[in-house]
């Protein structure tokens, strides 16, 4: 064995040097076939998760309040936590493809029937229930079918751009707006949104299952779930999902009521936002570290909320969602990628079925309470309530964060 002692310069610890932007030769390939297959599907299928956010102002047109409209989308919730757990068990045991088909059917039928509901009642709640079971599915599949195309190397920047074809279709709300559809025509958009949840069955046709070890049944299967570094995202994954539920709830129909016209371009400065984040600084997460964004992520998207919460006039608006969108674009791939690494290839199913079902549980528990906190008091007391919360809480997170880093550290 051969001991280096060394120089005097070069005692103490070696600074961390980043890698350079630059891919070298030997890097795989990110954008293969299999992957924008896969793209193209999450692009149709996010049609139908815009038309979920345009639905609050159908809502209020038929004559739901900010409880009721909480209320209303709390039952998509509810579908989606139901059905979790069956999805990530089929998702590690039968394969990604059919939870795929599966929900695409599923949500394709429940944003149909939105189409011909016209009054709050029971047709309502099921359908916006039978969306939450198919949308859940969608989500939780597409993600982990993404995350075994994308090399191991790439992860975050994977998912991050494989995300912004999830955030492209929100700029159609936009669209909806210049075409000047009134509330009351919505129901002729329901259709065209559910055609392309299911056209997105087509894509994903065409793309292989990839091998996967034998997952782990029993006991340890849960307990890896709660283990340190998952716990951890699971608490921030509740304070970001917390507070995109509020904003994409209730951004528009805060607009609506102080008299912003066009502020359904409020989607398109987020989507924008978000896909610029994604694409200039794709590759910053995984240069710096993933968990490192998280808690300013969070931090952005709470300057947003409180920025939409002051708001009075257009620009106002414009900029809460381009804040919004610069935390979204940042925080939900890296969070999403810490989940498939820090899970592994034998739970990646279960896991992601997981994080997606404390999206649910974020919209059965926070749209609901905010909306009732709303009406009692005012939007603006709402939104700076939520930003408060975030930053408090996500204090606490990074404290933990920094704790398990530091513990696991070699």
């Amino acid at each position: 064995m051969v001991c280096h002692s060394p120089s005097p310069a070069g005692r103490g610890r070696r600074p961390r040097v980043l890698p350079p932007l630059n891919r070298s030769s030997d890097t795989p390939p990110l954008f293969t076939r299999n992957f924008v297959l896969l793209c193209a599907g999450q692009f149709l299928q996010s049609i139908g998760f815009a038309a979920s956010i345009i639905a609050p102002v159908y809502f209020k047109y038929l004559g739901a309040s900010r409880a009721m409209i909480g209320a209303v989308l709390a039952a998509s919730a509810v579908g989606g936590l139901l059905s979790r757990p069956l999805v990530g068990r089929f998702l590690d045991r039968v394969g990604r493809k059919p939870v795929v088909m599966f929900g695409a059917t599923v949500g394709s039928a429940g944003v149909l029937l939105l189409s011909f509901t016209h009054a709050i009642g029971p047709l309502l709640f099921a359908s916006m229930a039978l969306f939450g079971v198919g949308v859940g599915a969608m989500f939780t599949a597409f993600f982990t079918f993404a995350a075994d195309h994308i090399p191991e190397e790439r992860r975050t920047e994977g998912i991050a751009l494989f995300g912004v074809f999830g955030l492209l279709p929100l700029s159609l709300n936009a669209v909806i707006a210049i075409a000047d559809i009134q509330p009351a025509e919505l129901a002729r958009v329901f259709p065209i949104a559910a055609a392309g949840i299911a056209a997105s069955m087509l894509c994903v046709a065409f793309v292989p299952e990839v091998g996967r070890p034998e997952p782990v049944e029993g006991p340890g299967s849960l307990s890896r779930l709660m283990r340190g570094g998952l716990s951890s995202i699971w608490g921030a994954t509740l304070l970001f999902a917390g507070s995109v539920a509020i904003f994409l709830a209730f951004a528009t129909v805060t607009a609506e009521d102080r008299g912003i016209e066009d502020g359904a371009w409020v989607w398109v400065a987020y989507a924008a936002a978000a896909v610029s984040v994604r694409t200039v600084g794709a590759q910053m997460p995984d240069r710096l570290g993933p968990a490192r964004l998280v808690f300013p992520s969070l931090l952005v998207y709470s300057a947003g909320a409180a920025t939409i919460a002051m708001a009075t006039q257009l620009s106002h608006v414009l900029i809460a969602g381009t804040l919004c969108g610069i935390g979204h674009g940042y925080c939900f791939p890296v969070l999403a990628a810490l989940v498939a690494t820090r899970a592994g290839d034998e739970h990646r199913g279960r896991a992601f079925a997981l994080y997606t079902a404390l999206w649910d549980v974020s919209v059965l528990a926070v749209r609901p309470l905010m909306g009732l906190l709303a009406d009692m008091t005012s939007d603006r007391t709402m939104y700076l309530s939520a930003a408060i919360i975030v930053v408090v809480c996500g204090l606490g997170w990074q404290a933990h964060e920094t704790r398990f880093q530091r513990n696991s550290a070699p």
